[in-house]
């Protein structure tokens, strides 16, 4: 596995590789640095170019020093650097594409609301244009850093996941790792139907629909619950104890409540079959997950 990290000297660079190098097998990996420096600006214009290109190669060195540093011996050994000129948003994806990557992990920048909408960052943009999965790494809480790792898999559907099984069985897990699997089952109602309603609707062709509705559902649930137990059993050891969970609701909002309730530090979702379009004005299940989630968001999209 080849994985393009990409590191701007921030903490949350650092932390995805920490937590890339973490996840990659050793003996079968290469790590590539990616690194877009900031434009050095002087107020004395009279300072030579080639001054400038020293600085900037400079601030590069000790970028990438201190990011090797994160890594193991084997995968810093292999470890490469690329020093690039471009807006990191294009750069990333292109340079991850020319060393022909598997991964791309990248920190979560902070970004407001608004900002997010208007701007996107760097993480969002990426996860959007990437041909392959995407680590956007956030830092674990203080209380989590010595614990177990805790993985969560939000499961679609068996037709729309059986690739992101495959990745899932790519990276080596660390010991003790606990792997958790949620699906999520609509709610036959988007909310609580009005007593007024329940009041009026008696009649025997309205009880009817409501069984009828009742036993669709429940069928639906079951086999969600058949599907996942069936995904899991692809999956690697981390996965075998626990048995997947089945819940009602809202995705976006199960998966993260099951992220809190759970203490889970890596979420791993597929990136949904949305266009563009609806995925910017309407928002998807992942893009949802990635910009609320308080853990690192592993985004596995199409095989390809």
């Amino acid at each position: 596995m080849k994985a393009l990290i990409a590191v701007d000297g921030s903490v949350g660079g650092f932390e995805a590789v920490r937590q890339a190098g973490q996840l990659l097998p050793p003996d079968r990996s290469q790590v590539v640095l990616y690194y877009s420096p900031p434009s050095i600006k002087l107020n004395d214009g009279a300072i030579e170019p080639a001054v400038l290109d020293r600085a900037r190669a400079l601030l590069a060195r000790a970028v990438f020093d201190e990011a090797k540093a994160l890594l193991s011996d084997p995968l810093r050994t292999s470890a490469e650097s690329i020093l690039s000129d471009q807006p990191a948003r294009q750069g990333i994806v292109a340079a991850a594409e020319s060393v022909g990557a598997n991964l791309i992990a990248v920190g979560a920048r902070g970004l407001g609301p608004i900002e997010r909408l208007l701007l996107g960052s760097v993480s969002t943009s990426v996860v959007h244009t990437a041909r392959v999965p995407v680590l956007v790494a956030r830092p674990r809480p203080a209380d989590r850093q010595q614990q177990p790792l805790r993985v969560l898999i939000a499961f679609g559907s068996a037709s729309d996941d059986g690739h992101l099984a495959d990745v899932i069985k790519t990276f080596r897990w660390p010991a003790g790792t606990q792997g958790l699997t949620v699906s999520v089952v609509q709610s036959m109602f988007a909310g609580h139907v009005p007593v007024w309603l329940e009041e009026r609707a008696r009649s025997e062709e309205v009880e009817a629909m409501a069984r009828a509705w009742v036993a669709e559902h429940t069928l639906e649930i079951n086999n969600k619950r058949s599907e996942a137990a069936a995904f899991d059993d692809t999956l690697p050891e981390p996965w075998r104890p626990e048995q997947p969970m089945v819940v009602e609701g809202h995705p976006a909002d199960q998966i993260l409540a099951t992220i809190s309730e759970k203490k889970i530090d890596l979420v791993v979702t597929g990136a949904g079959r949305r266009s563009a379009v609806t995925r910017f004005f309407m928002g998807s299940t992942s893009r949802t997950v990635l910009n609320q989630a308080s853990c690192s968001v592993l985004i596995v999209g199409a095989a390809r």
